[in-house]
């Protein structure tokens, strides 16, 4: 019987899975200065020290302004489940340095799940931003959101969904093996006893 437990046990948790929808709040959490910074599914890095700054968002140390995103500096967002679908990214502040009339200009840079350049887009301003669907919705590994040396901006906010596909699922083969190793150790099991009862 203990047999048949675990294998109904291996194949409960090697089924394919649903993953819920994950949003980091950066301005939620305690103020934090490192080389990277991982949270929840995600590795922060960039050109120089992540500062995670309460109340405030996530930047990069140095630059122009200590707690924006400026100056030819870069952020990278890394998915430690491999990829990533469902991306987008909340600015919650942006600059316009240069008087052009356009506030916190970035270049986004995105990667597949091999780590290949998949694209890159330009976008400014603050609030919600796409990066999946302009992708068409492909699996993601990492993104880079680089300032074009003015402007500034505050990414504060990240929502993703881990992608089921990169989960390890057991060929039906092992399946079956393990299903059969649990027969044979519950008639194993039975056989034993019967024995000792006559």
């Amino acid at each position: 019987m203990r047999y048949l437990v675990l294998s109904s046990l291996f194949l409960l948790t090697t089924s394919p899975q649903s993953f819920a929808s994950v949003t980091i709040d950066f301005a939620a959490l305690e103020t934090v200065q490192t080389a990277s910074f991982s949270y929840a599914g995600v590795t922060v890095t960039g050109s120089a020290d992540v500062l995670v700054t309460e109340f405030h968002g996530v930047t990069i140390s140095g630059g122009e302004n200590e707690y924006t995103v400026d100056s030819n500096e870069t952020i990278t967002f890394t998915f430690q489940g491999s990829s990533a679908i469902a991306i987008s990214y909340h600015v919650g502040a942006s600059s316009d340095t240069n008087s052009d009339d356009t506030f916190g200009s970035r270049t986004l840079m995105v990667f597949d799940t091999d780590g290949a350049w998949l694209g890159t887009t330009q976008q400014d301003g603050a609030g919600e931003f796409q990066v999946s669907s302009i992708f068409e919705d492909a699996p993601i590994s990492s993104f880079t959101l680089t300032s074009p040396g003015h402007d500034a901006f505050v990414p504060d906010r990240l929502t993703f969904t881990s992608n089921a596909s990169d989960q390890v699922i057991p060929e039906p083969a092992s399946v079956i093996t393990w299903m059969l190793l649990g027969i044979v150790g519950c008639i194993s099991t039975w056989w034993n006893r019967r024995r000792k009862a006559s």
